[in-house]
């Protein structure tokens, strides 16, 4: 990623952090909470609250910084599987890029944050004062282009609905494996106070932005995983390459179907690009298509190519990249070849990129080598593990996906990106289910190990299931989830690395035995 694109992301990710924390912060008490919890990332500032440059070039101590990040997202967003794929659509990047960055700039800013105000003596309710007199800057922050992240900051990303807990003080290049579950696991909600607004000190979140974009030189080196880098630019630099460096061409990422994977005639051709503009697709010195994208940069279209191996080349102004598949010969089978279809590499071929689905669960399925495991990830969130059957091909039922735009990422045990595609899932009807009366699924198998967080649930009947979390013998919360107007539920967890058993019942009888029960094992 180039070094002014990655400037962008880091300025269109910053408004919205600090639309979460001038939510949190809106009032004395849940100032004071970030006052708390920004004490885990004081290290990130020097006493008078400036960055310290030695975080900037150390990929070990941003690797870090990202693991510890995941932990603060779930405290202080409500949804951050949602915000990640609208900031990730804005963006032009996968919902996982987005809350990777997301994931390590949170800390940064609350560390930042806290040690300025505690350089400057500012209190729980002199920073509830300045973060309340945000909102009507943040639109201003915007980078152009991005005008998207505006419906972002229009969503209560922090409705006081958490508990938030001090991030515990660790080596910052290794993730927090806790015995003890966070507080959060136990679902408890909480009433801020509000307090009257106190006379703004001299803490003002806006200088973060300057300090901020110097991050983007170590989180652009941990997604290149470079070997070698230049040191992180002061601000006169970093202001001075903003004036003079050329805009540049952007680059054309193919999305789907995923790159070296055998195909059927027609198909769809849809990824990311330059934001409206257009995109040519050429096969040598042939024309086979033109796509426009989006003010985001996405774009699509319909192809219809020969059997057989093809390379297209697809240019737009100054970027430009190639893209290889293969059309598998339709009538192959029925010519009586004995040769199994080739399934060598991973693709999603259903819903196809770009797809508006309805609400509720959906079925994503596709290709790969029959035996393989993969994990499925949405918007960063484990979905569970994925073992393809004989034959090649494989299907997951998603759990009822929030409303809005999500990215569905296979990755191999090593976290390397097998195949990718965008959706978007429409609005629910309003209220509860009123009558459902499906059989019982679990979208989660026992037995699995996976990344946190991690999300599982399916359909079912009566008013919906209550979800007992235990560690061993113990139980350390309990959360009931009502039915929604797809007759699906869900559970999104982040317990902390180590075994951990989810027991599910109907929510109408606490006493029954459990219709589930899932152990997996969280890395």
């Amino acid at each position: 990623m180039p070094a002014r694109e990655a400037s962008r992301a880091v300025q269109g990710a910053l408004p919205v952090i600090l639309h979460a924390l001038s939510q949190q912060g809106g009032t004395a008490t849940g100032a004071g909470e970030l006052l708390k919890l920004s004490e885990g990332f004081a290290r990130v500032a020097t006493p008078e609250g400036q960055l310290q440059p030695a975080l900037l070039e150390s990929p070990a101590e941003l690797g870090g910084m990202e693991v510890r990040g995941i932990s603060v997202l779930n405290q202080l967003f409500d949804n951050p599987a949602e915000v990640s794929g609208r900031l990730g659509t804005a963006l032009g990047f996968s919902g996982e890029q987005a809350g990777r960055l997301v994931a390590l700039l949170t800390p940064i800013v609350l560390g930042l944050l806290g040690q300025r105000a505690r350089a400057t003596r500012t209190d729980a309710a002199g920073l509830s004062s300045v973060l309340q007199g945000l909102s009507g800057q943040l639109v201003g922050l915007i980078p152009e282009g991005m005008g998207t992240i505006k419906s972002i900051l229009n969503l209560p990303l922090y409705t006081g609905k958490k508990v938030v807990a001090a991030a515990p003080v660790a080596a910052p290049a290794a993730p927090v494996a806790a015995s003890t579950p966070p507080v959060r696991e136990r679902e408890q909600e909480r009433v801020l106070t509000a307090a009257p607004p106190a006379e703004r000190s001299g803490c003002n979140p806006l200088w973060l932005i300057p300090l901020l974009l110097l991050a983007l030189g170590g989180w652009w080196l941990m997604n290149n995983q470079k070997t070698e880098t230049a040191p992180a630019q002061t601000q006169t630099q970093t202001e001075t390459q903003t004036e003079t460096a050329p805009v540049p061409a952007g680059s054309i990422v193919v999305e789907q179907p995923a790159a070296d994977a055998v195909t059927t005639t027609p198909f769809t051709l849809s990824g990311t690009g330059p934001a409206n503009s257009e995109i040519l697709i050429t096969e040598g010195t042939t024309e086979v298509a033109r796509a426009a994208s989006d003010a985001s940069g996405r774009w699509s279209t319909e192809v219809s190519p020969a059997d057989g191996a093809h390379t297209y080349t697809l240019t737009s102004g100054e970027a430009t990249t190639d893209y290889s598949f293969t059309v598998g010969a339709a009538d192959t089978a029925a010519a009586g070849t004995e040769t199994a279809p080739a399934t060598s590499v991973f693709a999603i071929t259903e819903p196809v990129a770009g797809a508006e689905l309805p609400a509720g669960g959906f079925t994503l399925s596709g290709t790969g080598p029959a035996g393989e495991s993969v994990q499925l990830f949405e918007d960063g969130t484990s979905l569970g593990n994925i073992v393809v059957p004989e034959g090649g091909q494989w299907t997951f039922t998603v759990p009822s996906p929030a409303e809005g735009a999500h990215t569905y990422v296979l990755k191999d045990a090593e976290g390397a990106e097998l195949a990718t595609v965008a959706t978007t899932t429409q609005a629910a009807a309003e209220g509860a289910a009123a009558s459902c009366d499906q059989d019982y699924t679990l979208s989660m198998a026992d037995g699995q190990t996976v990344n946190e967080p991690f999300r599982f649930g399916g359909v079912g009947r009566g008013e919906g299931y209550s979800v007992t979390v235990k560690r061993g013998d113990r139980v350390i919360g309990t959360k009931e989830i009502p039915l929604d107007a797809s007759c699906g539920w869900s559970y999104q967890s982040t317990p902390g690395a180590g075994p951990i058993s989810y027991e599910v019942r109907p929510m109408e009888d606490a006493s029954a035995a459990p219709l589930s029960t899932v152990t997996l094992t969280v890395q």
